[in-house]
């Protein structure tokens, strides 16, 4: 019957404990959800500080609680009256070796229970059970010394300088990612890379059928020969009617023809010099022309428009495909330089400006830093899971391309340093002179 209410009551202990335990994590729970979420890194630094508080006042509590328990577990013996209560005393002062003053019991109490007495009225209570004055208590100056010197380590710890990075969540994009469309229609013929082929800009990718635009070409060639032929032509019968016209003027003036030839050789002067200028208008008109079916040539080949890789999938399949123009062809992806995009909340956009060197850590690569610059920062902030926050595009140099598009992480934005009793108290500081400030009337 004994045996079953002991196992009850420690049923009962444990069922207590682990309730106690429960309600204590979910207290401990909310408070890091409410820090955090308000106040981030430094909610974080208050909540493991009041952790720290809290485990050092359990460890005092369960140390005075088993001093209590080893000191009440002493055989004690009744005092009784009159004498009876100090010889037993002394009885037991001798049990222990105690001789003469005080101090030999503080060193036996010392022995046997592995420490000083805390409490200074044990020592006077025991050595007034023997008849003598207490020994005065040695002031303990230590302890308060080491308390003035850590307070004051933490005081000149607090206007150290700390570099502060304020960051958030990222998510990888590629920085140049441009398509490549058909200027032209036509049949592909040929294709001169494949899929994840690295190209240089200005490269030729692929070649449309360029058959009717070289015949245009062509005919056009043969039009300018026979138009440059009329032109010459034309410039020496116009050079033959001005002297003629300059000869006529002369002669006139002394006498020598009539006015009706001198006007004869103006018309024809005037007339050669319009049918040259007419040939040479048509010479222009062919050589534009020819111009556009050059152009029209040149745009059957497919150039990449950036350094980059060929992303499409299956691109060397593409032979064979007629393409009208507009229509996609290929997708071409620099990721030699990726950007990353930070959602940084809006209390510390302020202290973020373009050019701002950025650290980053992928889940991918958990033990590297990548390094880049901040490239842009939007003008729109929006909401997030943490509050609203405003995203910043940075642009991380990715040589090798281990970081791919997509991936996830967090990055730190170098904004300076500050003070770390600023830097830490930045959230409380807006909560005051924010929240606070919009309670009042």
């Amino acid at each position: 019957m004994i045996r079953e209410h002991k196992l009850a009551l420690q049923a009962y202990g444990l069922a207590a404990v682990l309730y106690l335990a429960v309600i204590v994590f979910a207290i401990l729970y909310l408070l890091a959800t409410y820090l955090e979420s308000s106040f981030r890194g430094t909610g974080v630094a208050i909540f493991m500080f009041v952790c720290v508080l809290l485990g050092l006042h359990v460890a005092w509590k369960i140390r005075s609680q088993r001093r209590r328990i080893a000191g009440s577990g002493r055989p004690r013996q009744a005092a009784g009256a009159g004498g009876r209560g100090a010889e037993a005393m002394r009885a037991r002062l001798a049990a222990l070796g105690v001789g003469g003053t005080a101090g030999g019991l503080l060193e036996a109490l010392q022995a046997r229970e592995g420490g000083a007495p805390r409490l200074a009225g044990r020592r006077a209570a025991l050595a007034r059970a023997r008849g003598m004055e207490p020994e005065p208590e040695a002031p303990r100056t230590g302890a308060r010394w080491l308390r003035y010197g850590l307070l004051l380590v933490v005081v000149l710890v607090m206007f150290l300088p700390y570099p502060y990075q304020p960051g958030g969540p990222l998510e990888l994009q590629p920085p140049e990612r441009q398509q490549i469309h058909a200027e032209t229609a036509g049949e592909v013929v040929e294709v001169y890379h494949k899929t994840g082929d690295w190209v240089a800009k200005g490269t030729v990718i692929a070649h449309l059928a360029s058959h009717e635009q070289e015949k245009n070409a062509q005919v056009t060639r043969d039009q300018i020969a026979e138009q440059d032929a009329a032109v010459a032509n034309a410039r020496v019968k116009a050079q033959y009617s001005e002297r003629e016209y300059e000869r006529m003027k002369t002669l006139l003036a002394s006498g020598h023809v009539s006015q009706k030839n001198f006007d004869d050789a103006e018309q024809r002067a005037e007339s050669d010099r319009k049918t040259l200028e007419a040939a040479r208008a048509e010479l222009e008109k062919l050589r534009n022309q020819l111009k556009f079916f050059e152009e029209d040539i040149e745009r059957t080949k497919l150039v990449m428009p950036i350094d980059g890789r060929i992303v499409t999938p299956y691109f060397e399949q593409k032979v064979g495909a007629y393409l009208k123009a507009g229509d996609l062809l290929a997708e071409a992806q620099n990721s030699r330089e990726i950007y990353a995009e930070l959602q940084v909340p809006e209390s510390d956009i302020g202290d973020i400006d373009v050019g701002s060197k950025v650290r980053i850590k992928v889940w991918a690569y958990a033990n590297e830093e990548f390094e880049g610059t901040v490239y842009s920062i939007r003008t729109t902030a929006s909401e997030s899971t943490f509050g609203r926050v405003i995203p910043v595009l940075t642009v991380i140099p990715n040589p090798n391309e281990r970081l791919k598009t997509g991936m996830t992480g967090y990055g730190k934005v170098e904004a300076g340093t500050k003070p770390v009793a600023v830097a830490f108290t930045r959230a409380i500081v807006r909560f005051v002179v924010i929240e606070m400030w919009s309670w009042l009337p």
